[in-house]
């Protein structure tokens, strides 16, 4: 058997493990509660949730452009900016949505804040206060 870089053998499937199980043995979400909440194109420091919180939980964040060279999406923890979408010319060739690479956290600092600009929406999932 091989295994590439990285260590996983090429030749098995992974399993797949689940965030927890209940007492009977089920796989259970990792959040319970969880929502959504739309983000409009051009808003600034949009809070998750009615007034977000240390302790809210961004499951996940779907970036969806409306041309060819969107704006950029910035998501803060609090006021601490922990992840950034450039967007601009050329970012995109499709305006297909998109997953970002940021999701599964918990913040640290305050309430999630997602700002988008120009030309991009975005759709997040989680437990927000």
């Amino acid at each position: 058997m091989g295994y590439p870089v990285g260590g996983v053998p090429t030749n098995r499937a992974l399993p797949v493990v689940p965030h927890s199980v209940d007492k009977n043995g089920n796989a259970t979400p990792a959040v319970s509660g969880t929502t959504y909440e739309t983000i409009a194109a051009s808003q600034a420091d949009q809070v998750m949730g009615t007034t977000g919180a240390v302790g809210d939980y961004l499951v996940s964040l779907w970036i969806q452009p409306t041309s060819t060279s969107p704006g950029s999406v910035v998501v803060k923890d609090g006021n601490t900016t922990v992840y950034t979408w450039p967007g601009g010319a050329g970012s995109v060739v499709t305006l297909d949505a998109r997953l970002a690479g940021i999701g599964g956290c918990k913040s640290v600092n305050g309430g999630w804040k997602i700002t988008t600009g120009a030309n991009v929406s975005a759709v997040a999932t989680g437990a927000f206060t």
